[in-house]
């Protein structure tokens, strides 16, 4: 390329940058997952938590270099944004619920993906809470709001008015589990 101005003075020889057009639309994300590190229910990648600040992954090269991923979710809207280096992760805060998560990416050129598959998380922060309470001479029932699990180190703890009658480990054999359903046996071993 060559300019000349005004007067006629003509300018030296410059190189024209290579353009390159891109109207092509990257791939959707793909992967989507919550961190273990974020996932506190019953296993490390139930996708349940009780955790309001929750890190949101895809994996690895699963959308393209410089791109931005914006997360979307069913209940909160729109999450945030991030750019792509090779993989990307995203810290983001969820309300209660079951929520449907999913991604797109932007790449540089400005093309936009498809909307990738949802990701379910379910995130509850509420304790359950004892509904019913049976016992006869052999067992106890406790019926709670909701699905309980046993805890790795939790105990349950009998007591007669303020009298403390017996420590059941939750994961003891005297601890049947069953939904919202927990019952007790508390005779001795």
């Amino acid at each position: 390329v060559r300019t000349t101005d005004a007067a006629g003075n003509v300018s030296t020889d410059a190189d024209v940058p290579t353009i390159t057009e891109d109207s092509t639309a990257p791939a959707a994300p793909t992967g989507l997952d919550l961190a273990r590190n974020s996932d506190s229910g019953d296993s490390s990648s139930d996708n349940i938590t009780n955790r309001t600040t929750v890190t949101i992954e895809g994996a690895d090269g699963s959308a393209e270099d410089g791109s931005t991923i914006t997360l979307f979710s069913d209940l909160d809207g729109q999450l945030g944004t991030t750019t792509v280096d090779n993989d990307w992760d995203m810290s983001v805060s969820l309300t209660e619920g079951v929520h449907q998560i999913t991604a797109n990416a932007t790449d540089p050129a400005g093309n936009v993906s498809d909307v990738s598959d949802a990701l379910t998380i379910t995130v509850d922060v509420t304790a359950p809470t004892v509904t019913d309470i049976s016992a006869t001479a052999d067992t106890i029932t406790i019926t709670t709001s909701e699905s309980v699990m046993s805890g790795e180190s939790g105990e349950i703890v009998l007591l007669q008015g303020q009298t403390r009658l017996a420590d059941i480990a939750s994961d003891s054999s005297r601890v049947t589990i069953n939904g919202n359903t927990v019952t007790i046996d508390p005779s001795d071993d």
